[in-house]
C-alpha cells in the first residue's frame, strides 16, 4: 500500500511539472504568437507606405515626362522661330547693304553736281548778264537738285537707322532664344537621366 501511494506521489509531481511545462510553453508560444502578430501589422503598415511612395515616385515621373515632351515642342518651335528670324536678318542686312550702296552713290552724285555747280558759277562770272540770267536758271536748277538728293539721303539715312535699330532687336530676338533653347536641353536632358 506504502509503494502505491508513493507511485501516486511520483506520479502526480510528474504531472504536475508536465502541466507546469505546459503551461510555460503555452505562455511562451502566446507570447511569440503576438511579437509574430505585431510584426506583421508593422509589415503590412511598410508595405502599404511603400506602395504609397512607389505610386508617388510613378506621378512625379509621369509628370516629368510629359514636362520634357512638352519642353521638346518648346524646344522645335524656338528652333524654327530662330530659323525664320535667322532668314529675316539675312534679308535686313542684304537691304542695309542695298541703302549703304545707294547712299555712297547719292554722295558721289552729289559731289559730281557740286563740282558742275562750281564750274557753272565760274562760268556766271566770266559771262555778262545774259550769261548771268542763265545761270542763276541753271543754279536753281541744281540747288533743286542738289535739294532732292539731300532730302533722298536723309531719308536713306533714316531707313538706314531703322533697319539697324530692328537688326539689333533681332539679333538679341535670336540670343534670347538661344538662352532659351539651352535651357530646355538642359531640362530634358535632366529628365532623360532621371529616367534611368
Amino acid at each position: 500500500m506504502s509503494d502505491e501511494i508513493m507511485e501516486l506521489r511520483i506520479s502526480l509531481e510528474s504531472a504536475e511539472r508536465s502541466r507546469k511545462t505546459a503551461e510555460h510553453s503555452l505562455m511562451e508560444a502566446s507570447e511569440r504568437s503576438t511579437m509574430l502578430h505585431t510584426q506583421n501589422s508593422s509589415f503590412i503598415n511598410q508595405k502599404k507606405k511603400i506602395e504609397s511612395e512607389l505610386l508617388s515616385v510613378r506621378n512625379e515621373v509621369e509628370e516629368a515626362l510629359k514636362e520634357a515632351q512638352s519642353g521638346e515642342e518648346s524646344a522645335k518651335k524656338a528652333i524654327t522661330t530662330a530659323a525664320l528670324l535667322a532668314e529675316d536678318l539675312k534679308k535686313e542686312q542684304d537691304q542695309a547693304q542695298h541703302l549703304e550702296r545707294m547712299k555712297k552713290t547719292q554722295e558721289a552724285n552729289l559731289k559730281v553736281l557740286q563740282k558742275r555747280l562750281d564750274e557753272a558759277e565760274e562760268q556766271a562770272v566770266k559771262g555778262g548778264k545774259k550769261s548771268m540770267a542763265k545761270f542763276k536758271i541753271k543754279l536753281r536748277d541744281l540747288e533743286q537738285d542738289y535739294l532732292d538728293e539731300c532730302r533722298k539721303t536723309a531719308e536713306n539715312t533714316k531707313i538706314l537707322r531703322k533697319l539697324e535699330r530692328k537688326l539689333k532687336g533681332t539679333q538679341y530676338v535670336i540670343e534670347e532664344d538661344k538662352k532659351n533653347l539651352e535651357r530646355l536641353n538642359m531640362a530634358a536632358d535632366k529628365v532623360k537621366l532621371t529616367q534611368f
